[in-house]
């Protein structure tokens, strides 16, 4: 999200920020009456660099004439420079501009580079670097072959003395550096633009650099520094009035309201509620106006709708009354037109917080089967995403090592050079004194190395067969383990197939009673179409056919509502990957503890149960396997719930179901548990209670495989330790023990 952020007031090239109407109308003076020759070719070429990006079909257009005017008259440097000006009004960016095929884009880009070659263009041929570079990292997130094009593009501008496109150059290492979390080398770069801009005194690039610089801080925690800078770049922005680019205002207010969220958060957790929720307020006015300038330039909402809408679900948490139901309904509002603007993209991330958000809104409302529904579509879409981002991870790390590459590359050069010097000093001492033992040495170390072969060979075979053992048990070990896993992770799935199948049953009654009314209204239309044309009643064919058509569409709706809920029980049996990735776990633990409250709710309609958290915000993101530590945690929700129900079934008065999760760090490690206010657990069986296929629940109701995969996830997958503590009648505590 930080290069997403990063890219989104960029330009794909030096374009103007609004077209130069003046430039322009003399340009098209000029073409007037010019012939079809290389200046007519230059004068399209221009009219593409004075014309702002937004307007696409006008540089696409004159970048096509510029290149059939050159390829025409054999102006091989006009058709490098209309392939370069094609390739950039193709691709588009951020605020301005749908993104084209990348396989054209890069085609016109070859094609220019090889023509700059040719002529001997090196400005030219740096500013295509330039655009391969940002084509391969903004459109294939192919950060590495970026970074080459970006390093080529910077050796020729800093050559040429070209400081406006140095500038440029820094600001995309910095965004290329930040794939890769070097936050330093990435402050680094963006300080070097900025001295740049601030040397060509140019406001809306200064103004640029302080909002990114502001987000580089941010990003890190230290919010009072991105406040001070982002709120500098505003007032350049808000200096400069008209000639300010129309993004500049609203997108910095939107940066400075992120903040005060994140402030408004942390005074929150620390209960200082007021403070908390004046920060919200602020930010809510800022991400208004922002709202208010992006509709006014007819720009994108895309990241507006998300901030307006979890400002407003703070801002409920905070707030009482009406302002609170107004707070909830505002943010349920810029959620659903949030979702219905992505949900046709593959933006997989935005999807899943529009679906998140949504959950949280009708739980706030008491709508608990509509934040079930949106919550099981944003596990889906959070799961799409969480695939997606496995692959920017391994991508950071090859960055990562790339850049370590680039800065050792240097030094061990200079190690190799010192290491060369003087190993020939060493040899030239060695070799008089060692000449003449080495005759009588050399029949003592071929024995010994003789010696030594055969017996490396004997225990290398020895080491082998055993190395084959050990590979043959493991693997079997590892398909029996992966089988165990398999069989609970359905056996939980079970837990949830009651109120699953009554939720299909649901619509699949509504399919099967509309389809026999249907049948019947399509029996009483040819009834009626068999009486005589001049009995026939027009008025009640129509009415007949549009019930039917309204039947069917409600056949269809109900039809996809199952679909719906198959998905959900596929994703939730699907497999997991086994590699650790950093995950927070507030926010898993609470997302399972709905998930398992929802779908006994909707398996018996009679439970209820109190839900209650405490969850430490210092935890953060903890390395550990999401979807097995997810399972843990919805196996042990699970039990306590049914744990509760059974204890309120025998009838005790005044017995309220408590089901209760808490999070906590303490130094290196972490604490998960799950408390339940049902029967305990006797004393005498706690022992086994780790024990694999030993089960306390009715046959039929449990594998018994439960808490012995859990205790193996944790102690065993992790380093971690799982623990019991139960009074009996009164209470039961799991504990979970994780090293960060």
């Amino acid at each position: 999200m930080l290069l997403l952020l990063l890219l989104s007031p960029l330009w794909a090239s030096a374009q103007p920020y609004v077209t130069n109407k003046k430039k322009v109308a003399e340009l098209h003076r000029q073409l007037k009456v010019s012939k079809p020759d290389s200046a007519r070719v230059n004068i399209y070429i221009k009219l593409c660099q004075n014309i702002e990006l937004r307007q696409r079909d006008s540089l696409l257009h004159y970048a096509s004439l510029a290149l059939t005017l050159s390829k025409k008259i054999g102006d091989k440097n006009g058709e490098g420079k209309g392939h370069l000006m094609y390739a950039i009004a193709l691709r588009g960016i951020g605020y301005y501009g749908e993104q084209g095929s990348i396989t054209d884009i890069l085609s016109h880009l070859e094609k220019a580079e090889k023509i700059f070659k040719t002529t001997g263009d090196e400005f030219q041929l740096a500013e295509t670097y330039r655009q391969i570079s940002r084509t391969h990292y903004v459109m294939k997130s192919d950060y590495i072959t970026g970074y080459k094009y970006n390093m080529q593009a910077l050796k020729i501008y800093e050559r040429l003395g070209k400081k406006r496109e140095m500038s440029y150059l820094y600001e995309d290492l910095s965004i290329l550096y930040s794939s890769a979390d070097e936050i330093k080398e990435q402050l680094y770069y963006l300080n070097k633009s900025l001295a740049l801009n601030i040397e060509l005194n140019d406001s809306t690039a200064i103004g640029d650099k302080k909002g990114y610089i502001g987000i580089c801080h941010k990003d890190n925690g230290r919010y009072e520094l991105a406040l001070q800078s982002m709120f500098e770049g505003l007032k350049i922005f808000e200096q400069m009035g008209s000639n300010s680019p129309d993004y500049g205002v609203p997108w910095i207010k939107g940066c400075i309201g992120e903040v005060y969220v994140l402030q408004a958060k942390e005074l929150i957790s620390k209960k200082n509620i007021e403070a908390g929720k004046s920060k919200l307020e602020s930010a809510l006015k800022l991400f208004i106006d922002r709202f208010d300038a992006e509709t006014a330039g007819k720009m994108s909402h895309r990241e507006t709708y998300l901030q307006l809408a979890e400002c407003h679900l703070l801002l409920s948490d905070v707030s009482a009354g009406k302002k609170r139901q107004h707070h909830i309904s505002e943010s349920l509002r810029y959620y659903t037109v949030s979702n219905k603007t992505l949900i046709n993209t593959d933006n997989d991330w935005m999807i899943s917080i529009s679906y998140l958000g949504l959950s949280k809104g009708y739980e706030a409302m008491g709508d608990y089967k509509s934040a079930y529904e949106n919550q099981k579509k944003y596990v889906l879409y959070r799961d799409k995403y969480e695939d997606q981002r496995k692959e920017s991870e391994l991508l950071k790390l090859k960055m990562q090592h790339a850049f370590a590459n680039e800065k050792e590359k240097v030094k061990a050069e200079q190690a190799k050079k010192d290491a060369e010097a003087k190993r020939a000093k060493t040899q030239q001492l060695s070799i008089i004194v060692a000449l003449g033992a080495i005759v009588l040495a050399v029949l003592v170390i071929v024995l010994i190395l003789f010696k030594n072969n055969k017996q490396k060979q004997k225990a290398n075979h020895l080491l082998q067969e055993e190395k084959e053992k050990v590979e043959a048990a493991l693997g079997e070990l590892k398909a029996t383990q992966q089988q165990l896993v398999q069989s609970e992770k359905m056996a939980s799935l079970g837990e949830l197939t009651a109120g699953i199948a009554h939720e299909i049953q649901n619509p699949l009654n509504f399919v099967n009673n509309f389809s026999e009314v249907s049948n019947e209204l399509i029996a009483e239309l040819v009834d009626e179409q068999q009486k005589p044309k001049d009995r026939q009643d027009e008025a009640l064919i129509a009415e007949i056919l549009t019930d039917i058509k309204q039947n069917l569409e409600k056949i269809n709706h109900h039809g996809k509502r199952a679909d719906a809920i198959v998905k959900g029980m596929l994703q939730h049996s699907r497999t997991s990957s086994g590699q650790k990735e950093p995950t927070d776990l507030n926010a898993l633990a609470d997302e399972y503890l709905r998930l398992a409250y929802h779908g006994l709710r909707a398996k018996d309609k009679s439970f209820n149960a109190e839900l209650a958290t405490d969850f430490d915000t210092s935890v953060g993101k903890v390395n550990v396997v999401a979807q097995d530590i997810g399972r843990v945690i919805l196996n042990l929700i699970t039990n306590a719930f049914h744990a509760v129900n059974e204890k309120k079934k025998s009838g005790i008065e005044g017995y309220k179901p408590t089901v209760s999760v808490t999070t906590k760090k303490s130094g290196k490690r972490v604490t998960i548990s799950v408390t339940d206010n049902g029967n305990g657990i006797p004393e005498a069986i706690r022992e086994k209670i780790f024990q694999p296929f030993f089960t306390t629940k009715p046959t039929g109701e449990g594998t018994g495989l439960g808490l012995s995969l859990s205790y193996d996830i944790i102690t065993k997958g992790h380093g971690g330790t799982i623990d019991i503590k139960s009074e009996p009648g009164q209470y039961t505590t799991f504990t979970i023990n994780l090293p960060t």
